[in-house]
């Protein structure tokens, strides 16, 4: 194993620990309007809606489904915030 291989793992492997720190913190939250559209701005979502699209960032304007990561608490407060489960 080289070194520049090693390092690769080590970023990595700290970049997961990092993720599943953040995910703890972190609530998915939808944000629908009045009208039922999605107020998540197109290609900038967080995740991939089943049956939609299948990965994140390739939202339509107005999908209802989309949904984006947000401080645990702050969903709530957004106006048309909904935490995904």
């Amino acid at each position: 194993m080289n070194k520049s291989t090693l390092t690769a793992l080590v970023v990595s492997g700290f970049c997961m620990v990092a993720g599943e720190a953040q995910a703890k913190d972190m609530e998915k939250c939808k944000i629908v309007g009045t009208d039922g559209k999605g107020l998540i701005k197109p290609k900038m979502c967080d995740c991939a809606v089943k049956g939609e699209f299948s990965c994140a960032g390739q939202n339509p304007s107005g999908d209802a489904g989309a949904w984006i990561f947000v401080p645990k608490g702050v969903c709530e407060k957004i106006l048309g915030g909904t935490v995904v489960n």
